[in-house]
């Protein structure tokens, strides 16, 4: 596992983002929230991507012919 800090939210920007919307959150769950958001971006870096987007495989829509 990658030791990146990059992406690692802090629990003043989970205070941050759940203040901006009213929220009165206890204190366990704002940490739980932050080990999920942790969680979260650990798994968004590890996913495999494409190096150009015009390697990515074509969406395909068939359109019927009436």
């Amino acid at each position: 596992m990658s030791t990146d800090n990059k992406y690692k939210w802090t629990q003043t920007e989970v205070d941050a983002y759940v203040s901006r919307f009213g929220l009165n959150v206890p204190a366990e769950q704002r940490e739980r929230a932050l080990n999920l958001a942790n969680g979260a971006a650990q798994l968004g870096n590890r996913l495999v991507r494409c190096t150009s987007k015009f390697d990515e495989p074509a969406g395909t829509c068939r359109i019927p012919l009436v």
